[in-house]
């Protein structure tokens, strides 16, 4: 979508507003949108964004930071980032659009001048990204070139909550809806993930109980039975 700051300055109003644009019209009900800001998911901490990560609603992050309920998105292509958080209890919301990728720290940096804070969160940002490089450095090191075809044959199919194992011209991947990861081998004979943005060097393991049950989890996320074929 391309969009202006001022349409996203008027998108972020109506979102605070419950659904009410500026002219007062209402676009969506209140319920409908409050549902979209609701943790339908847990997902791991970003190191991106300081504070505690609740999980992901129905696109949205939703952060607790400081005693605040932060809900965020952000998106981007090539040469291009844009982000957007809401601060409901404040009515405040910050869109960042930019054509590099300090658009994690304007928010932060924003939200911190606002309130009064400082701007620990600058360094808390500063040195997320740098442990975020130092474990694809060690992800990298981990990784196996050669994957195990015959290994993971028994593994293959669909497995509970949509998710699917399957084997493509020698490579292995993990999918759901809206979600394709690549599986690499590593070297304590699991797998990461290879794609996903940040959800990238997630470890996946896979098993067969001794009742004989075949079970996939993925990191912390989630863990999910193979169906019956």
């Amino acid at each position: 979508m391309v969009a202006s700051v001022l349409d996203m300055a008027r998108y972020v109003a109506t979102q605070l507003h419950n659904g009410v644009a500026l002219n007062g019209t209402r676009v969506a009900s209140s319920e409908h949108v409050q549902r979209t800001h609701t943790v339908q998911t847990k997902t791991p901490d970003n190191p991106f964004y300081p504070g505690e990560g609740l999980g992901y609603a129905l696109g949205w992050g939703v952060t607790e930071y400081r005693g605040h309920r932060l809900i965020h998105h952000a998106g981007g292509v090539t040469g291009y980032r844009s982000e957007m958080m809401l601060v409901p209890d404040a009515d405040m919301a910050v869109v960042v659009l930019t054509n590099s990728y300090f658009a994690t720290a304007v928010l932060f940096a924003a939200i911190d001048e606002y309130f009064g804070y400082g701007d620990e969160s600058l360094e808390e940002i500063r040195s997320g990204y740098e442990a975020k490089l130092s474990d694809r450095a060690q992800l990298k090191e981990d990784v196996v070139t050669t994957l195990n075809t015959e290994a993971i044959e028994p593994f293959l199919g669909n497995y509970a909550k949509g998710w699917r194992l399957v084997l493509e011209e020698g490579a292995l991947w993990l999918r759901n809806t809206g979600w394709s990861f690549a599986l690499l081998p590593n070297k304590g004979g699991d797998y990461v993930t290879g794609t996903g943005g940040d959800l990238m060097g997630l470890t996946v393991h896979v098993e067969e109980g001794a009742d004989g049950v075949i079970s996939l989890s993925l990191a912390d996320l989630d863990t999910v039975q193979k169906l019956a074929q």
